[in-house]
């Protein structure tokens, strides 16, 4: 899996992955600007089809789509 970085103004650096060709956000980069304290937390109350978990080597993510996001 490979991931992009982007600048966002609010958010500053997010990974992002692009899934048959719609974009998956780190959701651990997402965290502090919102206020969660981990990812799990952040994405607890999506539904399963606004999160799911890639893998990079041995380092998975939790990753949440536009919807989820």
């Amino acid at each position: 899996m490979e991931f992009e970085a982007y600048s966002h103004e609010r958010f500053g650096s997010v990974r992002v992955a692009t899934i048959d060709g719609r974009p998956w956000i780190v959701a651990g980069d997402l965290c502090k600007p919102l206020g969660y304290s981990k990812p799990s937390a952040l994405a607890r109350n999506l539904d399963a089809d606004e999160r799911r978990t890639l893998a990079d080597g041995c380092v998975s993510y939790i990753c949440l789509n536009k919807q989820g996001f």
